[in-house]
This record gives structure tokens, sequence and C-alpha cells, in this order.
């Protein structure tokens, strides 16, 4: 097996989404395969998992067939700013 000779490009609203989730008790991880959605989250309390696919208003990708087959089977929700985030979570903030 090797190494992929690049990195995969991030959202650059990205960093930001993460640092804030995990501010409120949201673990996350960046996936990073071409048909994954962007983020697998996880609630420290309660154990929830969730997917999120963020996109930046700067740059819009191309998503494949079995990416956008994804997104709509599994009901994964697009997010750009962290209030969307939360809202897509269903996370109430004290």
């Amino acid at each position: 097996m090797s190494l992929p000779k690049y990195r995969a490009r991030r959202d650059t609203g990205e960093s930001a989404i993460v640092d804030s989730l995990t501010a409120i008790g949201w673990d996350c991880v960046r996936l990073s395969s071409g048909e994954l959605p962007d983020l697998l989250c996880r609630h420290r309390g309660s154990g929830e998992l969730a997917l999120l696919e963020v996109e930046s208003g700067h740059y819009k990708r191309r998503r494949t067939k079995g990416q956008l087959d994804m997104l709509r089977d599994w009901g994964v929700p697009i997010v750009r700013t962290f209030d969307e985030a939360v809202a897509a979570l269903g996370s109430k903030i004290a």
C-alpha cells in the first residue's frame, strides 16, 4: 500500500467548525475518503454519532455520483457555518 502524494483538500471553514463543536462537547474525526462526508462527530455525553458535510462559500468541489448518493441516502446535512452544524446536530448551547 502506498501513501497518497498529496493531502486531501479541506474546506476553509472546517477547522473553525471542528474547534467550535469540540468546545461544546463534540469530538470530530476528519474523514478523507472520496465518497464519505467530511466529518464524523460524536457527542461526548450521549455518544450520539452524526455525519456532516462541510462546504465553504469560497470553494465548491464537484461531488462524485457516489458521494451525492451517500449524502442523499444517509441524509447527511451540508453545513457552512458553526450555527448550521449545531442546528444539524440538534445541539442546544446554554
